[in-house]
């Protein structure tokens, strides 16, 4: 495993920025920024990630898993349900 999550976030960064739409490069930040312990950004990019791509219940498995990673069980579960 390579674990260039800086060099990824960097690039889904860039994509979200060129297309503010793109759920993909929201949900891939967001999981970037998890494995560099950077989750209250994280969570911001799980939110946009559910809000433009709803049905998919990842985004919110992944919000609920960056803020139970900060001790904040009762945030994680509203995220869980």
């Amino acid at each position: 495993k390579l674990r260039r999550y800086e060099e990824a976030a960097t690039h889904f960064r860039e994509a979200a920025k060129l297309d503010p739409r793109n759920y993909q490069a929201a949900s891939g930040l967001g999981v970037a920024l998890i494995d560099l312990r950077q989750y209250s950004e994280s969570g911001m990019w799980f939110e946009k990630a559910t809000e433009l791509d709803p049905k998919c219940a990842t985004h919110p498995y992944n919000r609920g898993n960056s803020w139970l990673v900060q001790n904040r069980l009762e945030d994680a579960i509203l995220w869980y349900d």
